[in-house]
Protein backbone atom coordinates (compact mmCIF):
# COMPACT_ATOMS: atom_id res chain seq x y z
CA UNK A 1 0.00 0.00 0.00
CA UNK A 2 1.39 3.43 -0.88
CA UNK A 3 1.85 6.11 1.75
CA UNK A 4 -1.77 7.11 2.27
CA UNK A 5 -1.73 6.08 5.93
CA UNK A 6 1.94 5.52 6.66
CA UNK A 7 2.73 8.83 8.39
CA UNK A 8 1.02 8.16 11.73
CA UNK A 9 -2.47 7.62 13.14
CA UNK A 10 -5.22 8.66 10.80
CA UNK A 11 -8.96 8.26 11.22
CA UNK A 12 -11.46 6.98 8.68
CA UNK A 13 -15.19 7.56 8.97
CA UNK A 14 -17.44 5.08 7.12
CA UNK A 15 -21.01 6.37 6.71
CA UNK A 16 -24.08 4.37 5.71
CA UNK A 17 -27.53 5.47 6.87
CA UNK A 18 -29.56 2.71 5.23
CA UNK A 19 -31.57 0.54 7.61
CA UNK A 20 -31.53 -2.66 5.56
CA UNK A 21 -30.25 -4.38 2.41
CA UNK A 22 -26.77 -4.20 0.90
CA UNK A 23 -25.54 -0.75 1.97
CA UNK A 24 -25.05 -1.55 5.68
CA UNK A 25 -23.42 -4.87 4.77
CA UNK A 26 -20.89 -3.07 2.58
CA UNK A 27 -20.20 -0.58 5.39
CA UNK A 28 -19.64 -3.37 7.92
CA UNK A 29 -17.38 -5.26 5.51
CA UNK A 30 -15.26 -2.18 4.83
CA UNK A 31 -14.97 -1.37 8.53
CA UNK A 32 -13.95 -4.92 9.39
CA UNK A 33 -11.28 -4.90 6.68
CA UNK A 34 -9.88 -1.56 7.91
CA UNK A 35 -9.67 -2.87 11.47
CA UNK A 36 -7.76 -5.90 10.21
CA UNK A 37 -5.26 -3.43 8.71
CA UNK A 38 -5.01 -1.71 12.13
CA UNK A 39 -6.32 1.55 10.69
CA UNK A 40 -8.42 3.64 13.12
CA UNK A 41 -11.99 3.75 11.87
CA UNK A 42 -15.46 4.75 13.04
CA UNK A 43 -18.59 3.30 11.47
CA UNK A 44 -21.57 5.67 11.45
CA UNK A 45 -24.69 3.60 10.93
CA UNK A 46 -28.44 4.03 11.31
CA UNK A 47 -29.65 3.41 14.86
CA UNK A 48 -32.41 1.19 13.49
CA UNK A 49 -29.88 -1.04 11.73
CA UNK A 50 -27.64 -1.27 14.80
CA UNK A 51 -30.57 -2.25 17.02
CA UNK A 52 -31.88 -4.97 14.71
CA UNK A 53 -28.63 -6.40 13.29
CA UNK A 54 -25.92 -5.91 15.91
CA UNK A 55 -25.96 -9.63 16.76
CA UNK A 56 -24.77 -10.36 13.20
CA UNK A 57 -21.84 -7.94 13.26
CA UNK A 58 -18.25 -8.79 14.18
CA UNK A 59 -17.53 -7.78 17.79
CA UNK A 60 -14.53 -5.68 16.75
CA UNK A 61 -16.77 -3.69 14.41
CA UNK A 62 -19.32 -3.17 17.19
CA UNK A 63 -16.64 -1.46 19.28
CA UNK A 64 -16.16 1.28 16.67
CA UNK A 65 -19.81 1.65 15.67
CA UNK A 66 -21.71 4.89 16.28
CA UNK A 67 -25.46 5.06 15.69
CA UNK A 68 -27.33 8.04 14.26
CA UNK A 69 -31.05 8.21 14.98
CA UNK A 70 -32.58 8.27 11.49
CA UNK A 71 -35.88 6.44 11.01
CA UNK A 72 -37.70 3.15 11.47
CA UNK A 73 -40.57 3.66 9.01
CA UNK A 74 -41.96 6.31 6.66
CA UNK A 75 -43.70 8.14 9.48
CA UNK A 76 -40.58 8.51 11.63
CA UNK A 77 -38.69 9.46 8.45
CA UNK A 78 -41.04 12.39 7.89
CA UNK A 79 -40.51 13.48 11.47
CA UNK A 80 -36.76 13.23 11.09
CA UNK A 81 -36.76 15.32 7.90
CA UNK A 82 -38.89 17.96 9.63
CA UNK A 83 -36.24 18.06 12.36
CA UNK A 84 -33.32 17.81 9.96
CA UNK A 85 -31.35 20.50 11.82
CA UNK A 86 -31.04 18.20 14.85
CA UNK A 87 -29.79 15.40 12.56
CA UNK A 88 -27.23 17.74 11.01
CA UNK A 89 -26.07 19.03 14.42
CA UNK A 90 -25.51 15.48 15.66
CA UNK A 91 -23.63 14.58 12.50
CA UNK A 92 -21.47 17.69 12.85
CA UNK A 93 -20.63 16.63 16.42
CA UNK A 94 -19.50 13.24 15.15
CA UNK A 95 -17.32 14.85 12.47
CA UNK A 96 -15.67 17.23 14.95
CA UNK A 97 -15.18 14.48 17.52
CA UNK A 98 -13.54 12.01 15.11
CA UNK A 99 -11.70 14.50 12.88
CA UNK A 100 -11.53 12.01 9.99
CA UNK A 101 -8.92 12.41 7.27
CA UNK A 102 -10.92 10.08 5.03
CA UNK A 103 -14.70 9.71 4.72
CA UNK A 104 -16.05 6.68 2.85
CA UNK A 105 -19.68 6.50 1.69
CA UNK A 106 -20.07 2.86 0.51
CA UNK A 107 -23.54 3.27 -1.00
CA UNK A 108 -25.62 6.32 -1.81
CA UNK A 109 -28.66 6.86 0.41
CA UNK A 110 -31.56 9.31 0.21
CA UNK A 111 -30.58 10.90 3.55
CA UNK A 112 -27.10 11.76 2.24
CA UNK A 113 -28.14 15.15 0.76
CA UNK A 114 -29.02 16.34 4.27
CA UNK A 115 -25.42 15.63 5.32
CA UNK A 116 -23.78 17.32 2.31
CA UNK A 117 -23.78 20.75 3.92
CA UNK A 118 -22.10 19.39 7.05
CA UNK A 119 -19.40 17.61 5.07
CA UNK A 120 -18.80 20.71 2.96
CA UNK A 121 -18.49 22.87 6.09
CA UNK A 122 -16.14 20.37 7.72
CA UNK A 123 -13.90 20.36 4.64
CA UNK A 124 -13.36 24.13 4.91
CA UNK A 125 -11.28 23.72 8.07
CA UNK A 126 -10.05 20.14 7.80
CA UNK A 127 -7.90 18.14 5.40
CA UNK A 128 -10.18 15.28 4.42
CA UNK A 129 -10.66 13.10 1.35
CA UNK A 130 -14.21 12.12 0.42
CA UNK A 131 -14.66 8.75 -1.31
CA UNK A 132 -18.13 8.08 -2.73
CA UNK A 133 -19.27 4.75 -4.13
CA UNK A 134 -21.66 4.98 -7.08
CA UNK A 135 -23.50 1.78 -7.90
CA UNK A 136 -25.69 3.21 -10.69
CA UNK A 137 -24.93 6.20 -12.87
CA UNK A 138 -28.59 6.92 -13.67
CA UNK A 139 -31.97 6.32 -12.09
CA UNK A 140 -33.58 3.05 -13.14
CA UNK A 141 -37.31 2.97 -13.97
CA UNK A 142 -39.24 3.43 -10.73
CA UNK A 143 -36.34 5.15 -8.95
CA UNK A 144 -36.43 8.86 -8.12
CA UNK A 145 -34.75 10.95 -10.80
CA UNK A 146 -34.68 13.96 -8.46
CA UNK A 147 -32.89 11.98 -5.75
CA UNK A 148 -30.43 10.62 -8.30
CA UNK A 149 -29.75 14.17 -9.48
CA UNK A 150 -29.08 15.32 -5.90
CA UNK A 151 -26.73 12.41 -5.22
CA UNK A 152 -24.86 12.92 -8.48
CA UNK A 153 -24.53 16.63 -7.66
CA UNK A 154 -22.76 15.71 -4.40
CA UNK A 155 -20.53 13.29 -6.26
CA UNK A 156 -19.64 15.97 -8.78
CA UNK A 157 -18.87 18.80 -6.39
CA UNK A 158 -17.77 17.24 -3.10
CA UNK A 159 -16.19 13.85 -3.75
CA UNK A 160 -12.45 13.58 -4.24
CA UNK A 161 -12.66 10.02 -5.54
CA UNK A 162 -15.57 8.15 -7.11
CA UNK A 163 -15.52 4.37 -6.74
CA UNK A 164 -17.49 2.24 -9.20
CA UNK A 165 -17.82 -1.50 -9.64
CA UNK A 166 -18.04 -1.81 -13.41
CA UNK A 167 -16.68 -0.09 -16.52
CA UNK A 168 -20.31 0.35 -17.53
CA UNK A 169 -20.95 2.72 -14.59
CA UNK A 170 -17.53 4.37 -15.01
CA UNK A 171 -18.48 5.47 -18.51
CA UNK A 172 -21.63 7.11 -17.20
CA UNK A 173 -19.83 8.90 -14.36
CA UNK A 174 -17.17 10.29 -16.71
CA UNK A 175 -19.91 12.28 -18.43
CA UNK A 176 -20.87 13.85 -15.09
CA UNK A 177 -17.59 14.69 -13.34
CA UNK A 178 -13.89 15.14 -13.97
CA UNK A 179 -13.04 13.81 -10.51
CA UNK A 180 -10.86 10.66 -10.38
CA UNK A 181 -12.81 7.44 -10.97
CA UNK A 182 -11.61 4.11 -9.60
CA UNK A 183 -13.07 0.77 -10.58
CA UNK A 184 -12.99 -2.10 -8.08
CA UNK A 185 -14.68 -5.50 -8.01
CA UNK A 186 -17.88 -6.01 -6.01
CA UNK A 187 -16.59 -8.15 -3.11
CA UNK A 188 -17.98 -11.62 -2.53
CA UNK A 189 -17.50 -11.08 1.23
CA UNK A 190 -20.45 -8.89 2.23
CA UNK A 191 -19.35 -8.46 5.84
CA UNK A 192 -22.11 -10.06 7.94
CA UNK A 193 -22.42 -13.66 9.04
CA UNK A 194 -26.17 -13.93 8.53
CA UNK A 195 -26.29 -17.61 9.44
CA UNK A 196 -25.77 -16.71 13.08
CA UNK A 197 -29.42 -15.74 12.77
CA UNK A 198 -30.81 -18.52 10.57
CA UNK A 199 -29.06 -21.49 12.18
CA UNK A 200 -29.41 -24.43 9.75
CA UNK A 201 -28.72 -24.20 6.03
CA UNK A 202 -31.40 -25.38 3.64
CA UNK A 203 -30.96 -28.51 1.54
CA UNK A 204 -30.50 -28.00 -2.20
CA UNK A 205 -33.75 -28.46 -4.10
CA UNK A 206 -32.87 -29.82 -7.53
CA UNK A 207 -35.58 -28.11 -9.59
CA UNK A 208 -36.06 -24.89 -7.62
CA UNK A 209 -35.47 -21.57 -9.38
CA UNK A 210 -35.12 -18.40 -7.31
CA UNK A 211 -35.98 -14.90 -8.52
CA UNK A 212 -35.24 -12.55 -5.64
CA UNK A 213 -34.38 -9.05 -4.56
CA UNK A 214 -36.22 -5.78 -5.01
CA UNK A 215 -39.16 -6.72 -7.24
CA UNK A 216 -39.57 -3.74 -9.54
CA UNK A 217 -40.38 -3.71 -13.22
CA UNK A 218 -36.86 -3.19 -14.59
CA UNK A 219 -35.71 -6.33 -12.76
CA UNK A 220 -37.40 -8.30 -15.55
CA UNK A 221 -40.68 -9.48 -14.03
CA UNK A 222 -42.22 -9.91 -17.47
CA UNK A 223 -39.23 -11.85 -18.81
CA UNK A 224 -39.24 -14.11 -15.74
CA UNK A 225 -42.95 -14.91 -16.05
CA UNK A 226 -42.68 -15.64 -19.79
CA UNK A 227 -39.55 -17.73 -19.25
CA UNK A 228 -41.31 -19.74 -16.58
CA UNK A 229 -44.02 -20.78 -19.02
CA UNK A 230 -41.33 -22.26 -21.30
CA UNK A 231 -39.62 -23.99 -18.37
CA UNK A 232 -42.88 -25.46 -17.07
CA UNK A 233 -43.65 -27.06 -20.43
CA UNK A 234 -40.27 -28.82 -20.40
CA UNK A 235 -39.99 -29.67 -16.69
CA UNK A 236 -43.48 -29.73 -15.09
CA UNK A 237 -42.21 -30.47 -11.57
CA UNK A 238 -39.90 -27.43 -11.49
CA UNK A 239 -40.87 -24.72 -9.03
CA UNK A 240 -40.19 -20.99 -8.95
CA UNK A 241 -39.78 -18.88 -5.79
CA UNK A 242 -40.36 -15.15 -6.32
CA UNK A 243 -39.07 -13.47 -3.18
CA UNK A 244 -38.66 -9.82 -2.28
CA UNK A 245 -40.37 -6.52 -1.71
CA UNK A 246 -42.53 -4.98 -4.44
CA UNK A 247 -45.97 -3.76 -5.42
CA UNK A 248 -48.36 -6.65 -4.88
CA UNK A 249 -50.58 -5.75 -7.85
CA UNK A 250 -47.60 -5.72 -10.20
CA UNK A 251 -46.21 -9.03 -8.94
CA UNK A 252 -49.57 -10.82 -8.93
CA UNK A 253 -50.24 -9.57 -12.44
CA UNK A 254 -47.24 -11.49 -13.72
CA UNK A 255 -47.22 -14.60 -11.52
CA UNK A 256 -50.65 -15.30 -9.98
CA UNK A 257 -51.86 -17.56 -12.83
CA UNK A 258 -48.64 -19.55 -13.28
CA UNK A 259 -48.19 -23.09 -11.94
CA UNK A 260 -45.71 -24.04 -9.20
CA UNK A 261 -44.90 -20.46 -8.25
CA UNK A 262 -44.45 -19.36 -4.64
CA UNK A 263 -44.54 -15.59 -4.06
CA UNK A 264 -43.01 -14.10 -0.90
CA UNK A 265 -43.81 -10.40 -1.26
CA UNK A 266 -42.01 -8.70 1.63
CA UNK A 267 -38.58 -7.55 2.63
CA UNK A 268 -36.40 -10.56 3.44
CA UNK A 269 -33.81 -10.56 6.18
CA UNK A 270 -30.24 -11.36 5.16
CA UNK A 271 -30.63 -14.81 6.70
CA UNK A 272 -33.88 -15.55 4.83
CA UNK A 273 -32.44 -14.47 1.50
CA UNK A 274 -29.20 -16.38 2.00
CA UNK A 275 -31.10 -19.53 2.92
CA UNK A 276 -33.26 -19.32 -0.21
CA UNK A 277 -30.17 -18.84 -2.40
CA UNK A 278 -28.38 -21.77 -0.77
CA UNK A 279 -31.27 -24.19 -1.21
CA UNK A 280 -32.09 -23.26 -4.86
CA UNK A 281 -30.64 -24.94 -7.93
CA UNK A 282 -30.51 -21.75 -10.00
CA UNK A 283 -30.76 -18.04 -9.18
CA UNK A 284 -32.42 -16.14 -12.04
CA UNK A 285 -31.54 -12.52 -12.85
CA UNK A 286 -33.71 -11.64 -15.89
CA UNK A 287 -32.97 -7.91 -15.62
CA UNK A 288 -33.89 -5.31 -18.22
CA UNK A 289 -31.26 -2.95 -16.81
CA UNK A 290 -28.38 -3.43 -14.36
CA UNK A 291 -24.94 -2.08 -13.51
CA UNK A 292 -23.89 -4.97 -11.26
CA UNK A 293 -25.64 -7.30 -8.85
CA UNK A 294 -25.11 -8.19 -5.22
CA UNK A 295 -27.31 -11.24 -5.79
CA UNK A 296 -24.63 -12.67 -8.09
CA UNK A 297 -21.97 -12.41 -5.40
CA UNK A 298 -24.27 -14.01 -2.82
CA UNK A 299 -24.98 -16.88 -5.22
CA UNK A 300 -21.24 -17.47 -5.57
CA UNK A 301 -20.87 -17.49 -1.78
CA UNK A 302 -23.26 -20.46 -1.58
CA UNK A 303 -22.11 -22.13 -4.80
CA UNK A 304 -25.50 -21.70 -6.46
CA UNK A 305 -25.39 -21.26 -10.22
CA UNK A 306 -26.97 -18.09 -11.61
CA UNK A 307 -28.31 -17.07 -15.01
CA UNK A 308 -28.24 -13.44 -16.14
CA UNK A 309 -29.33 -11.45 -19.16
CA UNK A 310 -26.51 -10.19 -21.46
CA UNK A 311 -26.20 -6.70 -20.00
CA UNK A 312 -22.78 -5.07 -20.11
CA UNK A 313 -22.38 -4.66 -16.35
CA UNK A 314 -23.49 -8.22 -15.60
CA UNK A 315 -21.26 -9.71 -18.30
CA UNK A 316 -18.31 -7.84 -16.80
CA UNK A 317 -19.13 -9.04 -13.28
CA UNK A 318 -19.60 -12.62 -14.45
CA UNK A 319 -16.10 -12.59 -15.96
CA UNK A 320 -14.72 -11.87 -12.47
CA UNK A 321 -16.96 -14.27 -10.56
CA UNK A 322 -17.10 -17.11 -13.10
CA UNK A 323 -20.08 -18.75 -11.42
CA UNK A 324 -22.95 -18.38 -13.82
CA UNK A 325 -24.36 -18.39 -17.34
CA UNK A 326 -25.35 -15.57 -19.66
CA UNK A 327 -28.38 -15.99 -21.90
CA UNK A 328 -27.71 -15.69 -25.63
CA UNK A 329 -29.98 -12.67 -26.00
CA UNK A 330 -32.62 -10.68 -24.13
CA UNK A 331 -35.58 -12.80 -25.21
CA UNK A 332 -37.58 -14.80 -22.69
CA UNK A 333 -37.00 -17.93 -24.73
CA UNK A 334 -33.21 -17.58 -24.60
CA UNK A 335 -33.31 -16.90 -20.87
CA UNK A 336 -35.47 -19.97 -20.29
CA UNK A 337 -33.13 -22.13 -22.36
CA UNK A 338 -30.16 -21.07 -20.24
CA UNK A 339 -31.99 -22.25 -17.11
CA UNK A 340 -33.21 -25.44 -18.78
CA UNK A 341 -29.65 -26.40 -19.75
CA UNK A 342 -28.70 -26.41 -16.06
CA UNK A 343 -31.79 -28.33 -14.96
CA UNK A 344 -31.28 -30.94 -17.70
CA UNK A 345 -27.53 -31.32 -17.84
CA UNK A 346 -26.11 -29.77 -14.67
CA UNK A 347 -23.89 -26.77 -14.12
CA UNK A 348 -21.49 -26.14 -17.03
CA UNK A 349 -18.49 -25.71 -14.72
CA UNK A 350 -17.18 -25.72 -11.19
CA UNK A 351 -18.17 -22.71 -9.13
CA UNK A 352 -15.39 -21.61 -6.84
CA UNK A 353 -15.57 -18.37 -4.87
CA UNK A 354 -12.76 -16.01 -5.84
CA UNK A 355 -11.14 -15.40 -2.45
CA UNK A 356 -9.20 -12.44 -3.85
CA UNK A 357 -12.44 -10.49 -4.41
CA UNK A 358 -12.89 -9.37 -0.81
CA UNK A 359 -12.87 -6.06 1.00
CA UNK A 360 -9.26 -6.45 2.11
CA UNK A 361 -7.99 -6.63 -1.46
CA UNK A 362 -10.32 -3.95 -2.79
CA UNK A 363 -9.45 -1.54 0.03
CA UNK A 364 -5.77 -1.89 -0.88
CA UNK A 365 -6.69 -0.49 -4.29
CA UNK A 366 -8.80 2.32 -2.80
CA UNK A 367 -6.23 3.38 -0.21
CA UNK A 368 -3.45 3.41 -2.79
CA UNK A 369 -5.51 5.82 -4.88
CA UNK A 370 -6.32 7.94 -1.82
CA UNK A 371 -2.59 8.14 -1.14
CA UNK A 372 -2.02 9.52 -4.63
CA UNK A 373 -4.73 12.14 -4.08
CA UNK A 374 -3.32 13.17 -0.69
CA UNK A 375 0.17 13.53 -2.13
CA UNK A 376 -0.94 15.77 -4.98
CA UNK A 377 0.82 19.14 -4.45
CA UNK A 378 -2.31 21.13 -5.30
CA UNK A 379 -4.13 19.73 -2.25
CA UNK A 380 -1.48 21.13 0.10
CA UNK A 381 -1.23 18.04 2.30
Amino acid sequence: MSGAFDSGPQTILVIQLGTKSTGPRHAVGITKALLEKNIPVTLLISKNFSETNSHLVDTNVLRVMSALNTYTNKFTLIGRILKVKALQNKFMEILNENKPTLIILPMQHFLDPFLFRCISKFKLDNEVVIVSFVHDGIAHPGDSRLLNWCLMRFTKYYSDLVVVMSNFVAQRIRSITKKPILKIALPVDLGIDSFQESGILGLRKQNQILFCGRLVKYKGLKRMSESWEFIQKEIPDANLVVAGEGKNRLIQGYFSELRNVQVINRFLTNAELDKLIQESRVVALPYDEASQSGIMTKAVMFKTWYVVTPLEGLIEQNMLLGGGSISEDMTSRAFAESILKILRHGEPGNQESNDKINWQSQLEIILDKVGEIINEPKRGY
